[in-house]
Protein backbone atom coordinates (compact mmCIF):
# COMPACT_ATOMS: atom_id res chain seq x y z
CA UNK A 1 0.00 0.00 0.00
CA UNK A 2 1.41 3.67 -0.85
CA UNK A 3 1.83 5.97 1.73
CA UNK A 4 0.08 9.94 1.56
CA UNK A 5 3.34 10.54 3.42
CA UNK A 6 6.12 12.94 1.91
CA UNK A 7 9.39 11.35 2.94
CA UNK A 8 13.23 11.50 1.75
CA UNK A 9 11.91 9.17 -1.43
CA UNK A 10 9.80 9.97 -4.04
CA UNK A 11 7.91 7.35 -3.98
CA UNK A 12 7.54 5.91 -0.17
CA UNK A 13 5.65 2.07 0.25
CA UNK A 14 4.85 0.95 3.80
CA UNK A 15 7.46 -1.34 2.94
CA UNK A 16 11.82 -1.19 3.09
CA UNK A 17 12.18 -3.67 0.02
CA UNK A 18 9.06 -1.75 -1.50
CA UNK A 19 10.25 1.62 -1.49
CA UNK A 20 13.87 0.51 -2.39
CA UNK A 21 12.21 -1.08 -5.42
CA UNK A 22 10.62 2.46 -6.32
CA UNK A 23 13.69 4.28 -5.89
CA UNK A 24 16.22 1.73 -7.97
CA UNK A 25 13.40 2.23 -10.94
CA UNK A 26 12.97 6.09 -11.31
CA UNK A 27 16.52 6.02 -11.19
CA UNK A 28 16.46 3.69 -13.89
CA UNK A 29 13.57 4.81 -16.04
CA UNK A 30 13.20 8.61 -15.01
CA UNK A 31 16.81 9.57 -14.20
CA UNK A 32 16.41 13.36 -14.62
CA UNK A 33 13.66 12.97 -12.14
CA UNK A 34 15.51 11.26 -9.92
CA UNK A 35 18.50 13.84 -9.98
CA UNK A 36 16.30 16.32 -9.48
CA UNK A 37 14.69 14.73 -6.24
CA UNK A 38 17.79 14.22 -4.24
CA UNK A 39 18.90 17.87 -4.84
CA UNK A 40 15.97 18.74 -3.08
CA UNK A 41 15.95 16.34 0.12
CA UNK A 42 19.98 18.03 -0.14
CA UNK A 43 18.10 20.84 0.17
CA UNK A 44 15.23 20.59 2.17
CA UNK A 45 18.08 19.11 5.25
CA UNK A 46 19.93 22.12 4.39
CA UNK A 47 23.38 20.02 3.63
CA UNK A 48 25.94 22.01 1.95
CA UNK A 49 29.41 21.46 -0.05
CA UNK A 50 30.71 17.69 0.70
CA UNK A 51 27.58 16.89 2.85
CA UNK A 52 25.21 17.31 0.05
CA UNK A 53 23.74 13.84 -1.24
CA UNK A 54 25.06 12.50 -4.78
CA UNK A 55 22.35 12.24 -7.20
CA UNK A 56 24.45 10.63 -10.21
CA UNK A 57 24.44 7.36 -8.33
CA UNK A 58 21.88 4.59 -7.30
CA UNK A 59 20.72 4.63 -4.05
CA UNK A 60 22.18 1.92 -1.88
CA UNK A 61 19.47 0.68 0.38
CA UNK A 62 21.64 -2.37 1.85
CA UNK A 63 24.74 -4.49 1.69
CA UNK A 64 24.57 -8.08 2.79
CA UNK A 65 22.36 -11.08 2.69
CA UNK A 66 18.65 -10.35 2.38
CA UNK A 67 17.05 -13.04 0.45
CA UNK A 68 15.98 -16.40 1.32
CA UNK A 69 15.88 -17.29 4.67
CA UNK A 70 19.05 -16.34 5.55
CA UNK A 71 19.38 -14.29 8.84
CA UNK A 72 22.10 -12.15 9.89
CA UNK A 73 23.99 -12.48 13.06
CA UNK A 74 24.34 -8.66 13.78
CA UNK A 75 22.54 -5.36 11.67
CA UNK A 76 24.32 -2.17 11.47
CA UNK A 77 22.48 0.94 10.51
CA UNK A 78 24.62 4.30 9.83
CA UNK A 79 23.71 7.64 8.15
CA UNK A 80 24.38 7.21 4.51
CA UNK A 81 27.15 5.41 2.21
CA UNK A 82 30.38 7.14 1.87
CA UNK A 83 32.27 8.68 -1.22
CA UNK A 84 35.26 9.37 -2.72
CA UNK A 85 37.54 9.82 -5.67
CA UNK A 86 38.79 5.98 -5.19
CA UNK A 87 35.18 4.98 -5.25
CA UNK A 88 34.15 7.01 -8.18
CA UNK A 89 35.30 4.60 -11.35
CA UNK A 90 33.46 1.85 -8.88
CA UNK A 91 29.96 3.56 -8.98
CA UNK A 92 29.93 4.70 -12.54
CA UNK A 93 31.20 1.05 -13.39
CA UNK A 94 28.05 0.10 -11.28
CA UNK A 95 25.73 2.47 -13.10
CA UNK A 96 26.64 1.14 -16.22
CA UNK A 97 25.86 -2.61 -15.14
CA UNK A 98 22.85 -2.41 -12.87
CA UNK A 99 20.20 -2.51 -15.54
CA UNK A 100 17.10 -4.47 -14.00
CA UNK A 101 16.24 -4.82 -10.39
CA UNK A 102 17.47 -8.55 -9.96
CA UNK A 103 20.71 -7.29 -11.05
CA UNK A 104 20.42 -4.27 -8.34
CA UNK A 105 19.51 -6.82 -5.66
CA UNK A 106 22.02 -9.48 -6.56
CA UNK A 107 24.84 -6.76 -6.46
CA UNK A 108 23.52 -5.45 -2.90
CA UNK A 109 22.81 -8.91 -1.24
CA UNK A 110 26.61 -9.73 -2.47
CA UNK A 111 28.58 -6.57 -1.78
CA UNK A 112 30.91 -7.88 0.86
CA UNK A 113 32.26 -10.70 -2.09
CA UNK A 114 32.95 -7.37 -4.30
CA UNK A 115 35.13 -5.39 -1.60
CA UNK A 116 37.56 -7.83 -1.26
CA UNK A 117 40.01 -5.70 -3.42
CA UNK A 118 39.38 -2.97 -1.28
CA UNK A 119 40.40 -1.49 1.91
CA UNK A 120 37.69 0.70 3.80
CA UNK A 121 38.60 2.28 7.04
CA UNK A 122 34.85 2.05 7.87
CA UNK A 123 34.37 -1.62 8.06
CA UNK A 124 37.70 -2.04 9.34
CA UNK A 125 37.01 -0.57 12.51
CA UNK A 126 33.69 -2.57 12.23
CA UNK A 127 35.56 -5.67 12.25
CA UNK A 128 37.79 -4.66 15.21
CA UNK A 129 34.58 -4.58 17.36
CA UNK A 130 33.40 -7.62 15.68
CA UNK A 131 37.05 -9.67 16.23
CA UNK A 132 36.21 -9.11 19.94
CA UNK A 133 32.49 -10.13 20.24
CA UNK A 134 33.02 -13.21 17.97
CA UNK A 135 36.86 -13.52 17.47
CA UNK A 136 36.71 -17.02 20.08
CA UNK A 137 34.55 -18.71 18.11
CA UNK A 138 36.31 -18.11 14.70
CA UNK A 139 39.03 -17.03 15.66
CA UNK A 140 39.23 -13.52 13.76
CA UNK A 141 42.21 -11.25 14.13
CA UNK A 142 42.01 -7.09 14.51
CA UNK A 143 44.46 -7.27 11.74
CA UNK A 144 42.28 -8.82 8.77
CA UNK A 145 39.76 -7.04 7.15
CA UNK A 146 38.38 -10.09 6.10
CA UNK A 147 34.50 -9.52 3.82
CA UNK A 148 33.90 -13.12 3.83
CA UNK A 149 32.86 -12.76 7.56
CA UNK A 150 30.80 -9.41 6.95
CA UNK A 151 29.07 -11.36 3.99
CA UNK A 152 27.98 -14.33 5.97
CA UNK A 153 27.38 -12.59 8.91
CA UNK A 154 26.32 -8.67 8.79
CA UNK A 155 23.75 -6.64 7.14
CA UNK A 156 24.49 -2.77 6.77
CA UNK A 157 21.48 -0.45 6.40
CA UNK A 158 21.20 3.58 6.29
CA UNK A 159 18.77 6.05 7.56
CA UNK A 160 19.92 7.58 3.94
CA UNK A 161 20.77 5.25 0.88
CA UNK A 162 22.54 7.88 -1.05
CA UNK A 163 26.71 8.87 -1.32
CA UNK A 164 27.91 11.44 0.29
CA UNK A 165 32.14 12.90 0.72
CA UNK A 166 30.79 14.02 4.18
CA UNK A 167 28.34 13.21 6.85
CA UNK A 168 28.55 16.28 9.55
CA UNK A 169 26.06 18.57 9.05
CA UNK A 170 23.37 17.01 10.91
CA UNK A 171 22.38 18.77 14.25
CA UNK A 172 21.16 17.38 17.49
CA UNK A 173 17.45 18.02 16.85
CA UNK A 174 15.34 17.55 13.20
CA UNK A 175 12.82 20.28 12.74
CA UNK A 176 9.85 19.03 12.44
CA UNK A 177 9.78 19.69 8.18
CA UNK A 178 12.91 17.37 8.15
CA UNK A 179 11.88 15.28 10.74
CA UNK A 180 8.28 14.68 8.64
CA UNK A 181 10.75 13.98 5.87
CA UNK A 182 12.72 10.47 7.61
CA UNK A 183 10.21 9.50 10.28
CA UNK A 184 7.91 7.13 7.88
CA UNK A 185 11.27 6.05 6.49
CA UNK A 186 12.55 5.25 10.12
CA UNK A 187 9.45 3.42 11.04
CA UNK A 188 9.87 1.04 7.95
CA UNK A 189 13.72 0.29 8.18
CA UNK A 190 13.02 -0.47 12.21
CA UNK A 191 9.81 -3.14 10.70
CA UNK A 192 12.79 -4.59 8.20
CA UNK A 193 15.19 -4.96 10.86
CA UNK A 194 12.44 -6.96 12.85
CA UNK A 195 11.91 -8.91 9.79
CA UNK A 196 15.17 -9.92 9.42
CA UNK A 197 15.23 -10.12 13.26
CA UNK A 198 19.39 -10.80 13.38
CA UNK A 199 20.43 -13.60 15.80
CA UNK A 200 22.75 -11.68 18.17
CA UNK A 201 22.15 -7.56 18.19
CA UNK A 202 21.09 -4.70 15.90
CA UNK A 203 23.71 -2.07 16.20
CA UNK A 204 22.68 1.83 15.77
CA UNK A 205 25.79 3.93 14.71
CA UNK A 206 25.75 7.52 15.56
CA UNK A 207 24.08 10.72 17.16
CA UNK A 208 21.82 10.65 14.75
CA UNK A 209 20.20 7.54 15.80
CA UNK A 210 20.43 9.07 19.26
CA UNK A 211 18.47 12.10 18.16
CA UNK A 212 15.77 10.09 16.23
CA UNK A 213 15.49 7.47 18.51
CA UNK A 214 15.25 8.78 21.62
CA UNK A 215 15.48 12.92 21.91
CA UNK A 216 12.48 13.08 19.59
CA UNK A 217 10.62 9.90 21.71
CA UNK A 218 10.58 7.11 18.46
CA UNK A 219 12.09 4.85 21.32
CA UNK A 220 10.59 6.02 25.10
CA UNK A 221 13.87 6.09 27.42
CA UNK A 222 11.42 4.60 30.47
CA UNK A 223 10.89 1.34 28.16
CA UNK A 224 11.99 -2.02 30.02
CA UNK A 225 15.51 -3.18 28.90
CA UNK A 226 16.79 0.34 28.48
CA UNK A 227 20.49 1.18 29.66
CA UNK A 228 22.78 4.11 29.23
CA UNK A 229 26.50 3.74 29.84
CA UNK A 230 29.74 5.70 29.37
CA UNK A 231 31.66 5.05 26.33
CA UNK A 232 34.38 7.88 25.95
CA UNK A 233 34.69 11.05 27.12
CA UNK A 234 35.86 13.70 24.04
CA UNK A 235 39.10 15.78 24.25
CA UNK A 236 36.40 18.94 24.19
CA UNK A 237 34.39 17.22 27.28
CA UNK A 238 31.58 15.57 25.26
CA UNK A 239 30.83 12.40 27.11
CA UNK A 240 29.56 9.57 24.61
CA UNK A 241 27.50 7.08 25.74
CA UNK A 242 26.43 3.24 24.34
CA UNK A 243 22.76 2.45 24.59
CA UNK A 244 21.19 -0.46 25.11
CA UNK A 245 17.58 -1.25 24.38
CA UNK A 246 15.28 -3.68 22.88
CA UNK A 247 12.54 -2.91 19.49
CA UNK A 248 10.16 -6.02 19.85
CA UNK A 249 12.43 -8.83 20.39
CA UNK A 250 15.44 -7.43 18.83
CA UNK A 251 18.36 -6.26 21.11
CA UNK A 252 19.55 -3.46 20.27
CA UNK A 253 22.75 -1.40 20.68
CA UNK A 254 23.58 2.39 20.09
CA UNK A 255 26.62 4.60 20.16
CA UNK A 256 26.25 8.33 20.21
CA UNK A 257 29.21 8.95 18.19
CA UNK A 258 30.41 7.31 14.43
CA UNK A 259 32.52 4.09 15.63
CA UNK A 260 34.92 5.01 12.87
CA UNK A 261 35.46 8.22 14.44
CA UNK A 262 36.64 6.95 17.77
CA UNK A 263 39.71 6.84 17.23
CA UNK A 264 40.46 10.64 17.47
CA UNK A 265 38.62 10.32 21.04
CA UNK A 266 42.13 7.90 22.01
CA UNK A 267 39.90 5.42 21.94
CA UNK A 268 42.28 2.70 20.45
CA UNK A 269 41.97 -0.54 18.31
CA UNK A 270 42.35 -2.63 21.49
CA UNK A 271 39.94 -0.85 23.64
CA UNK A 272 37.51 -1.50 20.95
CA UNK A 273 37.82 -5.21 20.51
CA UNK A 274 38.23 -5.76 24.38
CA UNK A 275 36.50 -3.01 26.21
CA UNK A 276 33.56 -2.29 24.15
CA UNK A 277 32.59 -5.32 22.97
CA UNK A 278 32.57 -6.52 26.94
CA UNK A 279 30.45 -4.11 27.62
CA UNK A 280 27.49 -5.48 24.35
CA UNK A 281 28.36 -9.51 25.47
CA UNK A 282 27.59 -8.61 29.66
CA UNK A 283 24.48 -6.48 28.52
CA UNK A 284 23.34 -8.71 26.26
CA UNK A 285 24.44 -12.50 27.86
CA UNK A 286 21.81 -14.68 26.48
CA UNK A 287 23.42 -14.29 23.12
CA UNK A 288 25.32 -16.39 21.06
CA UNK A 289 27.90 -15.06 19.63
CA UNK A 290 28.83 -17.60 16.76
CA UNK A 291 30.03 -16.23 13.28
CA UNK A 292 29.69 -18.56 10.35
Amino acid sequence: MQSDNKSIFSILEDDFEKTAKKEFNLWLKRNGEYRKHVREISNSLELTGKNRFLPEYTANFWAGKTKGKHRPSTIIVSLNPGFNRKRKKELAESNRRVKKWETYCNKRDNQFTMMEKRQSPFFSRWYVLFSGLYGKQSEMTIKSDNYGFFDKNILSLNLFPYHSNQSSQFNGRFTPKNLALVIHHVSNLLEFINKKNPKDVCIFNGQVWDTLLFTHGLIPKSKKGYKKIRLVKAKNGTIYHIKFFKYKNVKCVLFTKFLSSLGRESMTIKRIRKHVANKIKRQYPTAKWRAR
